[in-house]
């Protein structure tokens, strides 16, 4: 996971191995290990997921449909969020079931959104999980 700043550039970079996470900051050699517990790279990023619409409570939908999300086929869910008195909206791609949008709102004010571009589901360059020094993360 690589966490950015408001202007794009990249401010942390996260590793999850095993039971543990690793952080470091671009640029420096040290890094920050500990255990995950039960934090995951969507939490990192504090995006909203599919796997967030199977664990409401049936009650909390108010919404759910099949629809279009710029071009591609989705399906709409739309829940209240009684402890926040939030609404949040997803659209769950069906091509792949991924999130390819979702918002939270306060009355019609987006409070946050989410959105996937370039999803690429190729396996990546292994380069891309090692520490600063090289080495592996371990779990």
């Amino acid at each position: 996971v690589d966490i950015m700043n408001s202007i794009n550039s990249v401010e942390t970079h996260v590793v999850y191995a095993g039971d543990y996470v690793y952080m470091w900051r671009p640029g420096y050699n040290d890094y920050y290990r500990a255990k995950a517990g039960d934090f995951t790279a969507d939490d990192t990023q504090m995006i909203m997921v599919y796997e967030d619409i199977l664990e409401l409570d049936a009650a909390r939908i108010k919404d759910a449909q099949y629809t279009m999300y710029e071009g591609s086929p989705c399906i709409y869910v739309e829940a209240e969020n009684g402890d926040l008195n939030y609404r949040e909206r997803y659209w769950v791609s069906v091509e792949n079931g991924l999130l390819l949008y979702g918002q939270t709102l306060s009355g019609d004010d987006v409070v946050y959104s989410v959105k996937a571009s370039g999803i690429d589901i190729s396996p990546q360059d292994k380069s891309l999980f090692l520490l600063p020094d090289g080495k592996p993360a371990t779990g």
